[in-house]
This record gives structure tokens, sequence and C-alpha cells, in this order.
């Protein structure tokens, strides 16, 4: 029995070299991609002390390694979800200095910044997250940079938050923990004011992250017109 006998001649040598590939080397699990790989995968799946001993097997074996970088960031990831911040503030100082492209580099700033806050030093996290090109990040790293910085906006003193012109991407959630914090106190004119910025900076904001509970803005204003009864303009004064 033979292949011919059922496939069209095309067909069956198609197959036939499919089945050659399929038989060809794998990667090792023990080099350095397999490294990465079984690391890699140990992290997404929450085993971070898996995760980092992986990790700190290939920096130790392969320590000139073109990924060195990928896996200081990704031991710094697996010792922040551990608590053992102070390593992993190292590991991530290590990605970003020896990092070879942006979006390496930006990620290991996020690391910082998540670090810091982790370890109590709040406004320092803050700042370096304000740092960051989030355009560089892939989404999943953008959406947990907004996570993070919205929960420290959220824990931070009123004259921290308040102190100096929010800038870059940042600026929206400065504005919006601000707007929240109006509508806390009960003043509500102030939060109007504040969310009338947002929708004039960010016209989708709201929609998105959501409007404290103070009102609209234009209720219960009114529009004032003044206009002379005599002179230029007074036919319109009546």
């Amino acid at each position: 029995m033979t292949l011919r006998r059922f496939l069209p001649p095309a067909s069956a040598f198609l197959l036939l070299l499919l089945l050659i590939a399929s038989c060809g080397p794998v990667a090792d699990d023990e080099s350095a991609e397999g490294l990465s790989i079984r690391a890699g995968n140990a992290l997404e799946s929450g085993r971070a002390a898996e995760a980092m001993e992986i990790y700190s097997t290939a920096l130790e074996k392969y320590p000139a390694d073109i990924m060195v970088p990928e896996w200081h960031l990704g031991r710094g990831k697996a010792l922040l979800q551990m608590g053992r911040i102070e390593e992993a503030l190292a590991d991530a100082t290590e990605a970003e200095s020896m990092a070879l492209d942006s979006h390496t580099r930006t990620a290991a700033m996020l690391l910082t910044g998540m670090a810091r806050i982790a370890g109590g030093s709040t406004w320092s996290g803050v700042e370096m997250l304000r740092r960051l090109d989030t355009a560089q990040l892939d989404r999943s790293e953008s959406d947990l940079a907004i996570e993070v910085i919205r929960a420290a906006l959220g824990a931070i003193e009123w004259n921290s938050l308040i102190g100096e012109p929010a800038s870059g991407w940042t600026q929206l959630f400065f504005l919006l923990e601000i707007e929240a914090r109006y509508a806390r106190q009960g003043d509500h004119e102030r939060a109007a004011l504040t969310g009338m910025e947002i929708d004039r900076l960010f016209p989708d904001a709201h929609d998105r992250y959501g409007r404290p509970d103070y009102g609209s803005p234009e209720e219960g204003a009114f529009v004032a017109l003044l206009l002379p009864f005599t002179g230029s303009g007074s036919e319109y004064a009546e």
C-alpha cells in the first residue's frame, strides 16, 4: 500500500515533505531558546518561582546571549510576583541598561515603576511611569501601565496630585483622579470644571473610564448676556 494509491503524485510528494519536516530536530530544552520558551510559559501560567529559576539558569549558562536583557526583564517580573522587590528592581535596572530595543527598555521602566510602588515609594514609581513612551509597549503592557498609574494616583497625597502640571500619557489619569476627589469632597463645581477640561482634551475618556456622580457640567448652569439699553447694541437689549 503506497501513498500514490490514494493520492495524486503532487499531493503525495507534498505530504512526504511534511512528514520529513515533522521528524526534524526540535529546540533543546536546555538551549538558550528552549530555556526562554520554558521560562516564558511558566511566567504566563503564574508559576513565578519556576520562571525565576529557569531565567536564572539561562543567565548563568548563556551570559553573552542576545536574550540576556529579556531574561533579566522576565526574572524581574517573576521576582516582583514573589514579593522580592529589591531583587526585581535590580533585574529591571539591568534590563533597561542592557536593552537592545525600545520595547525592552520601556517594559523595564514599567517594571521599575511597579516595583517602586509595591515597595512603598509610590510617588517615585509614578514619576518613573510618567517617563514611559507607551507607544513602545504592547497592548497588554499598555493596559497594565494604565491600571498601575490609576491605582497609584488614588493612593498619593492631594498636594502631590495637584502640585505640578500633568503632561504626557499620564495627564488624563491625573485629571480623572482630581475630578473624582473633588466629587468625593462634595465640591461639585470644581469636579464639573475638571470634567469639562477632560472632555475638551480627551473627548472619549469619560465613555471609557466613567464619570463621577456629580451631575453633568450643564446641570443648573445658565448663560448671561449683558447689553446696553442706549447706544450701540441697544436694539438687542430688550
